[in-house]
């Protein structure tokens, strides 16, 4: 069984340290996009500016937690590289790629980097009265208000008259505004969250299949008939950590999506050991992707903490158990400490070629949880899970 102690050196001995030196240009502040398996910065890789925000907000919020002392300057110095190089330009807006050496190669504004700008802002900004950190808060925020809303819910895809429009920023939006909100107590960030929450249950979440749909018409009608019946596993556990999350925040209950949400991606999202999630499923329950990446076991193990936090199963406390043990044993080795392998086969084989550094927000949101479960009881699940335990959860 995963322990406190081998939590606490993986994260705050080896990956942090990797990941917030190693893994940044000292010269500009910014962090490259990958690693390779040994450590080795892949400095010619193209950069997404929404990696820059996870790492950022990874960085402070481990600093607030008092994990990494170092880890504010690591977090300011990024948010200013990536404030003089990505926004703006001809108009505001955070810009979607880099060069390695930080121009702008698409100036597309994607609403899904948007996002996670807010997160990255909002968790620097309760650490720093840093001008960075505010001003990158109120612009992104405006940004969205002006160039990004939507007249029927929510917001566009990106600022180029995308006809389609995907479930995800949403939710990272949602994600966002929570954090703000638990931040500041400002019951603008609430009403905003509740309308992201709104929106989810009117379009996103399916009661009948007990699914959430990803991708969209201008007019929340489910897409074309292949991607409109995608379903994504990780993305059902992801809500259902946030939909208490949001439980938590407000004392309002979430039981009647979050239990069958949970129940549903149990039944059908797990592989033969009921260890691991899949990639994709269709509606019907389908596989219809052959892979596992490593962040849907990190969503997994985040919303069966919670789950167990709200109803007291011990099938989901089990089961956190169960894939916490899974993603040291699989995807935190075989490679330099402190770093990962993100993608395998259903069979078990390796499909990665270097260590994404988008990764480590996944990651770290999942070992914080478990290391405040460690705090609450001492121990985690009393037991392993047995085949087909959890999907009684």
């Amino acid at each position: 069984m995963t322990s406190e102690a081998q939590i606490r050196t993986w994260l705050v001995e080896q990956a942090l340290p990797l990941w917030l030196t190693r893994g940044r240009d000292v010269e500009t502040g910014a962090f490259f996009e990958a690693l390779d398996f040994d450590g080795s910065p892949r400095t010619q890789d193209i950069r997404r500016v929404r990696v820059q925000f996870r790492q950022i907000y990874v960085a402070a919020h481990a600093y607030q937690l008092g994990l990494a002392p170092y880890a504010l300057d690591v977090a300011r110095q990024a948010a200013q590289a990536v404030r003089r190089s990505a926004w703006g330009g001809d108009a505001p807006g955070w810009a979607h790629l880099q060069a390695p050496d930080g121009a702008v190669i698409d100036p597309g504004r994607d609403t899904y980097d948007h996002a996670f700008a807010l997160l990255a802002f909002g968790w620097l900004s309760r650490v720093s009265d840093d001008a960075v950190a505010q001003n990158g808060l109120r612009d992104t925020l405006a940004f969205f208000d002006k160039s990004l809303h939507a007249e029927n819910g929510g917001w566009l895809e990106n600022d180029r008259g995308a006809d389609m429009r995907r479930q995800n920023p949403h939710m990272h939006g949602f994600e966002a505004m929570l954090a703000l909100y638990e931040a500041t107590g400002d019951a603008n960030y609430l009403a905003r969250a509740e309308a992201l929450l709104t929106l989810f249950k009117t379009h996103f979440y399916d009661s009948a299949g007990a699914v959430v749909r990803e991708y969209f018409d201008m007019e929340w009608r489910p897409w074309s008939a292949e991607q409109g019946q995608r379903v994504e596993p990780g993305h059902l556990v992801e809500w259902v950590w946030l939909l208490r999350e949001y439980e938590r925040l407000t004392g309002a209950s979430v039981d009647e999506i979050a239990n069958p949400l949970y129940e549903r991606a149990l039944a059908c999202g797990l592989d033969t050991d009921r260890r691991f999630m899949i990639d994709e499923l269709a509606s019907d329950g389908a596989v219809t992707g052959a892979s596992r990446r490593l962040w849907p076991q990190t969503e997994l193990i985040r919303a069966s903490f919670a789950q167990h936090r709200a109803t007291g199963s011990p099938a989901a406390l089990a089961q956190a158990e169960h894939t916490l043990d899974g993603l040291f044993e699989e995807y935190l080795s075989g490679c330099i400490a402190g770093g990962w392998r993100d993608k395998f086969s259903l069979e078990g084989d390796l499909r990665a070629d270097r260590m994404p550094a988008s990764s480590l927000y996944h990651i770290f949101g999942a070992l914080i949880v478990a290391m405040e479960a460690f705090a609450k009881t001492g121990s985690l699940a009393p037991s392993r899970v047995a085949q087909g335990h959890a999907a009684s959860a």
